[in-house]
């Protein structure tokens, strides 16, 4: 890491882009000391930032071949396909015995 001194975050910024040849977005820094103005130029202070070049990631088309996905296969059973929608038909016993119902009885008043 490099260590720059200017009057303000973004001229020590704008002066290690321009050191280490590379744009601003591709800059790690660390703020050692940030800028202040002082009172009536007493205590003035510079900014001072520690900065370096981000790693490069690189482009992973370069580094393995590239990637074909899986040819699509037929579900195992059409009828069950988890985007299709599910239609069920009711299970009706095959003599149906008619259920008794019972008269209710019709609450009384007094």
């Amino acid at each position: 890491m490099q260590t720059i001194n200017a009057p303000s975050l973004e001229e020590a910024i704008i002066k290690a882009s321009s050191l280490l040849g590379c744009s601003v977005v591709d800059l790690e820094y660390e703020v050692v000391q940030a800028p202040c103005k002082g009172f009536l130029g007493l205590g003035k202070k510079e900014a001072i930032l520690k900065v370096q070049r981000k790693p490069q990631i690189p482009n992973p088309s370069q580094e393995s071949p590239q990637f074909t996905p899986p040819s699509p296969r037929a579900p195992a059973n059409p009828s069950h396909h988890p985007h299709s929608p599910q239609i069920h038909s009711p299970q009706i016993p095959e003599n149906p015995t008619p259920e008794k119902q019972t008269p209710k009885s019709k609450p009384t008043t007094n």
